[in-house]
């Protein structure tokens, strides 16, 4: 794990997003450096945050069990999320002819991603802060800077790659969401441990 890149690269995309971009785009660092550099540090750091949090702002009533198994959940939605989020985007930019390539798509989404990793790394910590998870809709227009740089589309697929990938997202925000809570909290915790 490089944290001068991990942070450089926060600062950037959240200070000057399209030169972060142009960076990203010029690059030629494999996938797997992207995800031991920035992607599994991101979502570890979220996911022990919720740990933490629990176990210090533990719900009465629940076992100490209960902080391992959210930081699992946590864990366990992020990685969902931005795998099969990037599987999507990559899936609509081969339909809409611009091309196929995994690495791509991760990156636009794994980056686009990061206001929302730090916003619910906060709110998973301290748990009043929730509504700090507004500013993760900056991710949108990091969204929209990405698209631009990586795939730069023709103007009239633009607003449709956009649209379908944001609504992916949803669904699978969503959906991963309300899966991961009835299996490992409600299936697994509440019959194994309470």
């Amino acid at each position: 794990m490089n944290i001068r890149f991990l942070y450089s690269r926060l600062k950037n995309l959240i200070v000057k997003p399209e030169r972060a971009w142009e960076i990203i785009n010029r690059e030629s660092r494999p996938l797997s450096y992207m995800q031991a550099s920035y992607f599994f540090p991101m979502i570890t750091l979220a996911s022990l945050a919720a740990l933490t949090g629990s176990l210090l702002f533990i719900h009465g009533g629940l076992t100490y069990v209960y902080p391992i198994f959210l930081g699992v959940r946590y864990f366990l939605f992020f990685l969902l999320l931005t795998y099969l989020t990037a599987f999507v985007f990559n899936e609509a930019t081969s339909a809409m002819d611009l091309g196929k390539d995994f690495t791509r798509a991760f990156k636009v989404i794994g980056f686009s991603m990061a206001p929302l990793f730090i916003c619910m790394t906060v709110s998973l910590l301290f748990e009043s802060l929730l509504f700090i998870n507004l500013l993760a809709l900056y991710g949108l227009y990091l969204f929209w800077c990405g698209v631009e740089e990586m795939v730069a589309p023709p103007e009239h697929k633009r607003i449709p790659l956009m649209v379908s990938s944001v609504v992916a997202f949803a669904i699978l925000y969503i959906l991963i969401h309300w899966v991961l809570n009835k299996v490992i909290l409600d299936i697994i915790y509440f019959n194994l441990f309470r």
